[in-house]
């Protein structure tokens, strides 16, 4: 017998980085991510995040790939935000996402982290702090996305 227990914590943005989740709607956006995690047997710790980005942390089925969920996720949500007038100014969500693996005695940091997101990013910018996410997960800096994205985003993290 096979014992499998695999928790992320994910984040992805909006397209352009825009502020398209607005307050009053921001609930409805984690409503429809929830429900399309928990319509794939995912054990949800926590959704969050900001106007322009989003934070998961849950739990998935070793029986689905964690790209193929992130897609699955991306795609219908934005399907159900469009038809469904969610967001006044939805252009859909940005490329790519970011994928942590989170270990059990993690789960109650993250989820924390997560809750507070309003409060974080008062003191720094979500892109900062993601680039230090990818540097402090191992991606070297030297690898052609990160060097992009730092160029980009005009962030000197490392020695781009």
């Amino acid at each position: 017998m096979s014992f499998v227990r695999l928790a992320y914590h994910v984040v992805f943005a909006c397209h352009n980085r825009e502020m398209n989740i607005i307050h009053e709607k921001e609930r409805d956006v984690y409503k429809i991510l929830f429900h399309l995690l928990d319509d794939m047997n995912c054990h949800v710790h926590r959704i969050g995040g900001m106007p322009d980005h989003i934070h998961m942390l849950f739990e998935m089925s070793p029986t689905r790939g964690l790209s193929e969920t992130v897609q699955y996720l991306k795609r219908e949500s934005s399907k159900i935000i469009t038809r469904n007038s969610v967001l006044p100014h939805w252009s859909g969500w940005g490329e790519g996402y970011g994928a942590f693996t989170v270990s059990i005695q993690n789960i109650d940091t993250v989820r924390n982290y997560i809750i507070r997101q309003k409060e974080h990013h008062n003191k720094k910018p979500f892109v900062d702090e993601y680039v230090e996410w990818i540097i402090d997960n191992g991606i070297p800096v030297d690898n052609p996305y990160l060097r992009k994205f730092i160029s980009d985003k005009k962030v000197s993290f490392g020695n781009p």
